[in-house]
Order: C-alpha cells, then sequence, then structure tokens
C-alpha cells in the first residue's frame, strides 16, 4: 500500500461515537478533538505509528491523524510540512505507551421487560425539507498573489470532490491583513479550510481564498540516474517511501521521448537508484518502467490545457491531448484504455482494441467517455498507443514505414490517418516485391479458406473501371502518400500535423500536435523574398485562400504569398496566460519571443478587454523582444503588459525596408549590395550591427575590409548633405564612407 502526499483520497464508512472519522481501532491511550467536521487524533505521549494496509509492516509515524472532507492524512511539524494522505479507508493507529490491560467482559443480567399495551399510532403528515442547491465541486474560487511576485503558482487538483491547492513547500492564506502559513489548503461543498504545522483544521468559511506559495525550495537530492541532465521544467517536490517525486508546474505533464517519437504523458514521476515509475494525477496508475531497455532521450514539460474537473489526467503512451480528447499519434493505434468506475471504486477495468472499436477518449463534464464502448463518466488513467505492427492475423509481414500507416485491430484494417473510405482517400500505397505499385484506401488481411493462411487484399476505387480488390503478397511495402492541397505543399505522414474541429465559417482548421506550426512563405520573387511564420492553426477556403489563426481565435491573413512548407517546431512550453500568436519572421522559445537572425522587431498587435485593435511601433523605444508572463505578454523596454499578443511582426533586415535615402540614389539605382540576412538591425536606433561573435565588414574589388565593433547606418554627407552610407565606432567617432560597389557583410 502506498502513502501519497496530499493526492489520493479514500471515503470512510461507519463512525466513532465522539466524531466522525472512522479507524479499526487503537493500541494504547489517545486523544480526539472534534472540530466543525474535522477530527484530530494525536497520542497521549509520542508519535502515532499507523497502518496502512492490512500488510505486516506496512506503516508510517506521524504527530497526527487528521480526518476531515471524508480523508485521514497524517502530518509532523519538522521535515517538509507535507500532508500525506492515509491510503488506508480505515487505518489502525498504534500510541507508544503502554497498553491498557485486556478486561474480561461480565454478561448483565437482562430484565424483564413487561409487556406494553399497543397504542394506535397516529399518521405523520410528510414534510418537505428545501433542497440546498448543489455546489460543483472542484470548482472553488482563489487568487494566486504570487503571480505579480513571480512565485511559483499552487498547483490545484481534484481528489474525491475536494479541491486542494499544494505547493512545492509550505502555503500561505490570506487571513485578515496578514499571510499565514499553512500545510494544506482545501474546498468542499464550495467553502475553504487549511491546516496548519500543529495540525488544528480552521475553517474558513469563505468561498475564496487570496494564496501564494513560498520561495523557499526543497533540497534536491542528486538526480536519480534515469532522468536526462537536460530536463525542462521538471521540479523535484520531495521524497516518498525512498522514491524522488518530480512532476511539472501546474497545468503541464512530463512528456517522455525515448527512441526519437516514442512518447508518454504523466503527471508525477518516482525513482531511485533501480527503480523509474510514472502515475496519473490521482495515484490511479502506477506504470513501471525499465529504463535499462531504452533509456529516455528527453523530458520535457508540455501544458495539456484546461479539462472538466470530473476528468482525471490520465497517463498516456503514444497520445496526445487537445481541447479534451485524446487520441493517438499518427502511425500507432488505440490497444488499451483502463478506467474506474464510480460504483466500483476498487476495481480497476480495461477496454481492448481486439474487442472494441476502440479510437479516443473524449472529456465531458461528467468525466471520460471512452468512444467505441459503453463507458461515460469514467476515470481514465492509462491511454496506450501501440505501433502499427507488420504483420496481423494470419499474414505474412510487411514493409510499414514507421509512423506512416494506421490500424485497427478489429478487421485487421490499415489505412491512412483519416482517409478510411472518405473522399480522396486513395493515399494508400503498397509497392510490391516485383515493383507494381497500387493505391487504395483500405488494407485488410482475409481469411483463405482453402489455404489456412491469410492474404492481403488492397481495396480502392479505379477512376474508369471503378472499385476494385487485389492481393499483395507478403513483403510488399505499405506507406501513405505525403498529404497535400492546391495551398498546401506536400506534407509527409509523420508530420504531426492534424485536422481539428473550430475554423471560421467555410474554412477547414488544422495545427500541430504539442507544437506550433511553421510555414516558410515565399513572395516578391524578383527579391528571393521568404518569411517564416508561426501560428497556432492555419485555416484553408475552398483549397484556395488561408489564413493564420492564434491560440485565441483571432485571425491574421498575409495577401499575395505562396506556402512553400510546411513543419511543426516545437518551441517549448510556456504560461498559459499568454496566447501563441501569429509571427513573422521570430520564434518564441519558451517564455521568450524574438526576432530570428536577419530580423527586427517592428510591429506589435494585440486585442484589448474589448476585442480592438492596438498596435505598438517598436522603434519608438529600445525594443528588441516579448516575455511571457503568468497573466499576458509584455513588450521589453515598455511599460505594455499583459497583452492577448495577436501578431508580432518581425521585418526583414533591409534597407528597402527603410524610407531614409540611402537605398538607391535619385535614378533608381542600390547604393549598396548586402547579405542582409547576416546582419542585426536596429529600428529605434537606425543602424545595422552584427550578432555576437561576429564582425562588420565590407568587400570590394577582391580585398575585404573589417570594421570591429563598427555600425552601418545611412549618414549626411558633411560637404554635400547627400544621404550616403556610413560606417562608424558605436560612439560615432572614426566615422568613413562606405565606398560604392562595396558588398556588405557580417564574418
Amino acid at each position: 500500500m502506498r502513502l501519497l502526499p496530499l493526492l489520493l483520497a479514500f471515503s470512510a464508512s461507519g463512525g466513532n461515537a465522539a466524531c466522525s472519522g472512522t479507524f479499526d481501532g487503537v493500541a494504547g491511550t489517545y486523544s480526539i478533538q472534534c472540530i466543525d467536521d474535522m477530527d484530530v487524533f494525536t497520542c497521549n505521549s509520542g508519535k502515532i505509528n499507523a497502518s496502512l494496509s492490512a500488510t505486516p509492516g506496512d506503516t508510517a509515524v506521524f504527530d497526527r491523524a487528521t480526518y476531515v472532507h471524508g480523508i485521514w492524512f497524517g502530518s509532523s511539524c519538522l521535515g517538509s510540512g507535507h500532508a500525506y494522505f492515509i491510503s488506508a479507508s480505515i487505518p489502525f493507529f498504534n500510541c507508544p505507551d503502554v497498553v491498557p490491560p485486556p478486561t474480561v467482559p461480565t454478561v448483565p443480567t437482562v430484565p424483564t421487560v413487561p409487556t406494553v399495551p399497543t397504542v394506535p399510532t397516529v399518521p405523520t403528515v410528510p414534510t418537505t425539507t428545501p433542497k440546498a442547491p448543489e455546489i460543483p465541486p472542484c470548482n472553488c474560487a482563489y487568487t494566486d498573489a504570487g503571480e505579480e511576485l513571480d512565485l511559483a503558482s499552487p498547483v490545484s487538483f481534484c481528489a474525491d470532490k475536494v479541491q486542494m491547492l499544494q505547493c512545492d513547500g509550505r502555503i500561505s492564506v490570506m487571513n485578515g491583513a496578514d499571510f499565514a502559513e499553512y500545510d494544506s489548503v482545501s474546498c468542499s461543498n464550495g467553502l475553504w479550510s487549511g491546516i496548519g504545522c500543529d495540525g488544528v483544521p480552521e475553517a474558513f468559511n469563505t468561498a475564496s481564498v487570496t494564496v501564494k506559495c513560498e520561495t523557499k525550495e526543497t533540497k534536491e537530492p542528486p538526480r536519480c540516474p534515469q532522468i536526462p541532465e537536460s530536463t525542462e521544467g521538471l521540479k523535484y517536490i520531495g521524497t516518498v517511501n525512498g522514491m524522488q517525486r518530480y512532476t511539472c508546474e501546474g497545468d503541464e505533464l512530463a512528456k517522455h521521448i525515448v527512441l526519437g517519437d516514442t512518447t508518454l504523458h504523466a503527471k508525477y514521476i518516482e525513482c531511485n537508484a533501480t527503480s523509474y515509475h510514472v502515475t496519473s494525477d490521482e495515484e490511479l496508475a502506477v506504470i513501471e518502467i525499465d529504463t535499462t531497455v531504452a533509456p529516455f532521450d528527453q523530458i520535457v514539460c508540455r501544458d495539456y490545457g484546461k479539462i472538466a474537473p470530473a476528468c482525471s489526467i490520465p497517463t498516456y503512451k503514444n497520445a496526445f491531448l487537445h481541447n479534451g480528447k485524446l487520441e493517438c499519434l499518427k502511425g500507432t493505434f488505440l490497444n488499451s484504455v483502463s478506467y474506474k468506475i464510480a460504483s466500483q471504486p476498487t476495481a480497476i477495468f480495461s477496454a481492448r482494441a481486439d474487442q472494441n472499436s476502440l479510437s479516443n477518449a473524449i472529456c465531458t463534464e461528467n468525466g471520460w467517455t471512452i468512444t467505441g464502448t459503453s463507458q461515460i463518466g469514467v476515470k481514465v488513467y492509462y491511454f496506450e498507443c501501440n505501433e502499427t505492427p507488420k504483420k496481423a492475423g494470419k499474414c505474412g509481414e510487411l514493409d510499414i514505414a514507421r509512423r506512416s500507416v494506421q490500424h485497427s485491430p478489429i478487421g485487421t484494417n490499415y489505412y491512412c490517418w483519416g482517409a478510411l473510405l472518405t473522399e480522396g482517400a486513395l493515399r494508400l500505397e503498397a509497392i510490391t516485391p516485383s515493383g507494381q505499385v497500387y493505391s487504395g484506401f483500405r488494407f485488410q488481411c482475409v481469411p483463405n479458406m482453402t489455404t489456412g493462411s491469410g492474404d492481403w487484399k488492397l481495396t480502392g476505387i479505379d477512376p474508369v473501371t471503378g472499385g476494385f480488390s487485389v492481393t499483395i503478397p507478403p513483403g510488399s511495402k505499405l506507406s501513405c502518400k505525403p498529404f497535400q492541397t492546391p495551398v498546401f505543399p506536400p506534407v509527409p505522414t509523420s508530420c504531426p500535423l492534424i485536422p481539428v474541429e473550430g475554423g471560421s465559417a467555410g474554412f477547414k482548421r488544422w495545427t500541430c500536435i504539442e507544437s506550433t506550426l511553421k510555414i516558410d512563405l515565399e513572395f516578391r520573387a524578383d527579391r528571393g523574398g521568404r518569411q517564416p511564420v508561426h501560428a497556432a492553426y492555419i485555416e484553408v477556403y475552398n483549397s484556395t485562400t488561408f489564413q493564420f489563426v492564434t491560440s485565441a481565435g483571432w485571425t491574421s491573413t498575409l495577401p499575395e504569398k505562396i506556402i512553400s512548407s510546411i513543419s511543426c517546431e516545437d518551441m517549448g512550453s510556456k504560461h498559459r496566460g499568454c496566447s501563441d500568436p501569429v509571427g513573422n519572421g521570430g520564434i518564441r522559445k519558451g517564455n521568450k519571443y524574438k526576432c530570428l537572425k536577419g530580423f527586427y522587431l517592428h510591429t506589435v498587435y494585440w486585442r484589448d478587454a474589448t476585442g480592438a485593435v492596438q498596435s505598438y511601433d517598436a522603434g519608438l523605444t529600445d525594443s528588441k523582444e516579448l516575455k511571457c508572463k503568468k497573466k499576458g505578454w509584455t513588450v521589453k523596454g515598455t511599460k505594455l503588459k499583459n497583452l492577448d499578443l495577436f501578431h508580432v511582426y518581425c521585418h526583414e533586415a533591409h534597407p528597402a525596408f527603410q524610407a531614409d535615402g540611402c537605398f538607391v540614389d535619385e535614378n533608381g539605382y542600390a547604393q549598396i549590395d548586402a547579405e542582409f540576412h547576416t546582419l542585426k538591425y536596429d529600428k529605434h536606433r537606425k543602424h545595422f550591427t552584427c550578432y555576437k561573435g561576429e564582425s562588420l565588414g565590407y568587400t570590394l574589388g577582391g580585398v575585404r575590409t573589417y570594421g570591429c565593433g563598427k555600425k552601418l547606418y545611412c549618414g549626411t554627407n558633411a560637404i554635400t548633405n547627400a544621404r550616403e552610407w556610413q560606417w562608424s565606432l558605436m560612439d560615432g567617432t572614426e566615422k568613413e564612407v562606405i565606398p560604392l560597389g562595396a558588398k556588405m557583410n557580417c564574418f
């Protein structure tokens, strides 16, 4: 039996004569206090040795045990200050003092009860008690006062309809005019309460509280050997039963990456020198992992998005969670879903692909619905997607490109992503060992009644003769041809680009799985113009027009441009309070947004509280990047903060964009030649420099001249007052004219 810190809640039955908390029994003398609906159990001397299960020796020692909201947990004033749930619904408490000697019960004499004449009963008039409105569980309001101080946010989670707030260390609650420290803070039936270090419960009797996490960090021991040295966002939160526990902040999961593209998402990691396992948010799934077979390439924290409070956060393998919907990655199939139901809370059930037509799981206000089964309102704790097999039924092995072809165990079907029996789905390609090529929409292992084995059959539609079915020999190569539309260039099947719901009227929307769309646009073919754009979504209308969409749903159009390539780029996690804007010529890395090399920050657009568009010219101040904070974006170098960004425009560092009179002369001839994609432009100061580690220079007549520490700008000739290209040191000294015909570059 496990001992779980503030994560697992069990219901208790029965009752104690004095308090509502139930326990199996007590050895030794003890005291119990009843405060409202909270009970505090302590030994008269020494600490409590609490049983965690029926297994001998499965115990833990606490200063006190508290029963609140149907939950027993233990706490101590020393150590990390955490309160721990006792994972036995009816525990046994052992107090370390002299056990009272057993007494021999005496059998009392039973007196004769005289017969009482029957009194006719008076019928009672039924009364109706008004029913109070039901308060939704785990939906209590709280304010994080640590946001303005850039402190870590408390983690809010649900345990048996009780909302818990947890920090890495202790949590402080505004009590009057000051903050007071507590071991734990919880909300039940719409009202908040807390447990102090002394173990005494305190009912705040308020529907909303103001809290903050203390800055004191839990000292982390040396990391488990299974965790890669480079991890993004993973935090140590304590040690449980000899296992070091790690998690990601807020609504993020630890994404494990192994063998390049196999993924596993989990809320908690527990490990020591020899063991490693992951768990879901309510400790429903404990998945043991043998890291000696395939060590992790990477562990990063990724946001899974908001879901209904009734839905558990499951552990999931080779899957993604988007808008409350769990699906398998391309080239994998849903093998099994493990879950629990409310009527049998201790039983574990499993829906398997060889018995059900499984496809996904959808979060509703009542819990998870497992598509392909009759299960609704359940707690999903493990969602397992496996690689598409190269062999199925009694048919021979195929040559299948990894992460390319979809599979359904029932009927042994193979098909392309979202393409089974749909229009335009003839993308499944089979190449036989002899070189023959066939295209269809379904590949299936069909039993051969003559041989007793199986035959591979490819089904498709010929544009001339109509439907066909052809036998394909084992050893054939099976793949999905790249997806393509009149707007999109060919998109490889392995690219995690997927269609999603929610597009604008008449538009079809696409996004990337746990990453951001990267689109290379071509424009001004005469100048070889190309510009990278990042966006949360891209929408296509009638296969001819496209537009970009932010994570908040704001659209941006970039006319007269052609998409040359589409890919997905992982930019790391950020605070949820920041939108994913459409970005031209820049890139977000974690909580920072910067312009790419050869681009400079030009204009920032956002929507105010009324939805009106606002903008900022980055040339007005020394603004070169943006930072994501908990309540929104800030523009560094300005007082602009908490912005709902929808477009960030980085221009090319090219003098053609600068109205300064230096790019062309009066006859329209260019006055300078340069590799401008290597230059760094400062819009505020209106000069060019180079990036760190590089030096400005020009080449003329095969001779290269360096200008270490210099800047390039459009200046004025002191004699003729004509505009001309000049360079100088950063303080303006050692000014020189750039000779005509020279080619500028950074070296």
